[in-house]
Formats: C-alpha cells, sequence, structure tokens
C-alpha cells in the first residue's frame, strides 16, 4: 500500500513539473511577442543625413579687429557760442552741406570793422605810393604804409576767418550721429555737438605678429565676421601695414571692405580670418553633423535603422565642413539634422542629402554661418576650434 502511494506521489510531482516547464515556455513566448510587437511599434525617425566624405579644407587665422569710417569729424567749436541752426539725428549730408550754424552777430560786426580798416590802409598805401612816385615822400614812409596795409589785410583774413568757423559745412559725405546739443543752446569751449562718420565702405584696423607680417600683401583677400553667431562674412582687402612693430612685437594691418554693409558700423569689435594653406584629402562631415558633450565631439551614424552615438576627434572648420581626424571612415553616413531628440539607439531611416561623393573641395562650399577656420594665433587669437568643445549637448551648426 505504501509503495502504491509512493508511485503515485512521484508521477503526481512529474504532472507538476512538467506543467510548470510548459507554463514558462508559454510566458516566454508571450513576453517575447509582446517585446517584439513593442519594438516595431516604437515610430522611426527619418532624419536628414550625409556620408562621410574626402575632400580640401582651409586652414585659416583668426584675429581680432575694429571697424573705422574713412574720416569722422566732430562736431565742435574752439570757443563759446549758440547754436543757431544744426542737422537732425542720423541725417545723411554731402560734402559742402551746411551741417551747423553758430550765431555769427559779433563776427560779422568784427569783419565789417576788419574790411572798413583794410581799405582805408589800402587807399593810403596806394597814395603813398604816388607821391614817392613824385618824390614828395621817402622810401621810409612808403614802407610804413605798406606795412600797415598788410597788417589791415591780415587782420581782415583773420575776421573772415573766425566769420567762417561759425557755419560749418561738410567736408565729406556722410551721417550725422546724435546730436547733443540743439538749436538754442551754447555750445561750450570744444564741446562736442555731434559726430560726422563718412559713409561708404568701412576699414578695418587688426594686429599680426611680427612673424606673420612678412605673409600679408597689399591685396590679399580677407574675411571679416561681425561678433555674432549667424554673421555672414564680408570680403575685405588688404591696404597697407606699419613698416614696423610695435613694443610688444605686433605690426598694425588696415584693410578696406569692397563693399559697403549697412550692418556694419565704425567702432565695431570684429573677427577677421585670412587662410595660410589648404589640407588636401581628409575625412569631411558638416558642421551640423558634429555635437558635443561635457568637452568631447561626436556624431551619429547610421548603421542599418539605428543610430550609434560615435566620438571623433575633429580637426579645422571651414565654410560649413569640419575635418575628421579620428572616429569615422569614408563613406559612413551620419546625421546632419540638428535637436536633441536623438540618442545612441535611436531608429532611424537616412534620408541622403545631395552632395558630391567622391570628393569636393570645401574652399568652394557656401556656408551660412561662413564662421572662419582657424588655427589659432598663439598670442592673440583663440582656435574657432575650440567652439566644438565648450557648449553642453548642442549641435554644431
Amino acid at each position: 500500500m505504501k509503495c502504491f502511494d509512493c508511485r503515485g506521489d512521484f508521477m503526481n510531482r512529474n504532472i507538476l513539473l512538467a506543467s510548470v516547464v510548459i507554463l514558462g515556455s508559454l510566458g516566454v513566448w508571450y513576453f517575447r511577442g509582446n517585446v517584439k510587437a513593442t519594438q516595431n511599434s516604437v515610430p522611426v525617425l527619418t532624419l536628414s543625413s550625409e556620408k562621410v566624405i574626402k575632400g580640401d579644407i582651409e586652414e585659416r587665422k583668426l584675429f581680432s579687429g575694429t571697424l573705422k569710417a574713412e574720416n569722422t569729424l566732430n562736431i565742435t567749436l574752439d570757443k563759446p557760442a549758440k547754436i543757431k541752426k544744426i542737422k537732425k539725428d542720423g541725417e545723411f549730408v554731402k560734402t559742402g552741406d551746411v551741417v551747423v550754424e553758430f550765431e555769427n552777430t559779433a563776427e560779422l560786426s568784427a569783419l565789417s570793422s576788419a574790411e572798413a580798416v583794410m581799405l582805408e590802409q589800402e587807399s593810403q598805401y596806394n597814395r603813398a605810393i604816388n607821391l614817392r612816385q613824385k618824390g614828395l615822400i621817402s622810401e621810409a614812409d612808403l614802407q610804413s604804409k605798406k606795412s600797415s596795409f598788410k597788417k589791415a589785410e591780415a587782420d581782415y583774413q583773420r575776421a573772415k576767418f573766425e566769420l567762417d568757423k561759425m557755419t560749418l559745412k561738410a567736408p565729406f559725405d556722410g551721417f550725422l550721429g546724435l546730436v547733443q546739443e540743439k538749436e538754442g543752446a551754447i555750445l561750450s569751449y570744444n564741446q562736442k555737438a555731434a559726430v560726422l562718420v563718412a559713409s561708404g565702405p568701412l576699414s578695418v584696423m587688426f594686429s599680426v605678429s611680427e612673424k606673420e607680417a612678412g605673409k600679408i600683401k597689399e591685396g590679399d583677400e580677407i574675411d571679416v565676421f561681425a561678433d555674432s553667431p549667424s554673421a555672414l562674412p564680408v570680403t575685405a582687402l588688404i591696404v597697407a601695414h606699419e613698416s614696423q612693430a610695435d613694443s610688444v612685437h605686433r605690426v598694425n594691418v588696415k584693410a578696406k571692405l569692397v563693399k559697403e554693409d549697412k550692418k556694419l558700423i565704425p567702432g565695431q569689435f570684429v573677427r577677421v580670418s585670412y587662410t595660410i594653406g589648404t589640407k588636401k584629402d581628409v575625412l569631411l562631415v558638416s558642421e551640423a553633423a558634429v555635437r558635443t558633450r561635457s568637452g568631447s565631439s561626436y556624431v551619429f551614424v547610421v548603421e542599418g535603422d539605428t543610430a550609434i552615438l560615435t566620438p571623433v576627434n575633429i580637426g579645422v572648420r571651414s565654410r560649413g565642413k569640419i575635418e575628421i581626424i579620428e572616429g569615422l571612415k569614408v563613406g559612413q553616413i551620419v546625421v546632419v539634422e540638428t535637436g536633441d531628440h536623438l540618442s545612441d539607439g535611436t531608429r532611424v531611416k537616412a534620408q541622403l542629402i545631395d552632395q558630391d561623393e567622391e570628393k569636393v573641395d570645401s574652399n568652394n562650399q557656401p556656408n551660412s554661418n561662413e564662421e572662419a577656420n582657424v588655427t589659432a594665433n598663439a598670442d592673440s587669437t583663440s582656435d574657432i576650434n575650440s567652439t566644438l568643445d565648450k557648449s553642453g549637448d548642442s549641435s554644431e551648426s
């Protein structure tokens, strides 16, 4: 009887164990099915992408500069005077236009008196000439009358000069700045009423090391950038540079913008870059492909339908392209669409943008940012590549 019970218990345990195995298998199958269904339900992001290519890229140096107008004029007077008329803030004036008139009653009176004296002395001098020709006066008397006439003539010219100063005319075409004193106000000695700034293309002043000065030549083309992330470059041509270095071994350089740009103003801080060479056959991607996090650069490489976060070592930048020194290979596909919706492992579909897959010359590539590619000037400039390593998790667009 006991043996029979033992066999029954054994069979019951086997049945229970088999049931557990079957239920476990069904659970695994169900779980895997749910995981697969969940994966299939995750939306696939369609993102603009491009292939890693080989090409040439410019190396440029960056310098700090300041914009200056070709001419500026402080509207002032070397004596106290009352403003009679003055142009309005920001008004454009042409060469010869009256900018400001001062009250000139006293100067007109002085000129009238000086003119009367001069005419009297001129009459006496002419009479002395006739008398000398007749031998009625000595040569000394004639020279005395001549001296008196010349002094009166000089006094008249001085009075006329003082009167002319009371009406200031524009010596060049330009725009008047903010008017500090209005009509009727008394302008004190050498007080500035406004500044007249010449119109036309501005000049940019910057300095280079004495070693670099030997590379810069008159007529060289440079790019000038306003201090703004979205600023487009304007072209300038080197006009001249100092013939000697200053006390800190810097050489001042002057360049003139090719065209007038209304967005740029005199005194504005700008960045100046010029090409020092070209790197040949290097790996290139668009600036928008490179991102930074905690000082490290990375891209998202598309493998199949997955975006893989891939660290990269970057080099120089130029006209929308960045050199990849390490981390990528030619032909790999990288995401160039900006945004923070990407993470390692995100399912994506690469939408390739038009590009020359074999080789491009980035020197001729337009760039909306037109940020200069820069090799740092050790003593006066910063490496523009470092901008790739300053921000948090952001796109390099």
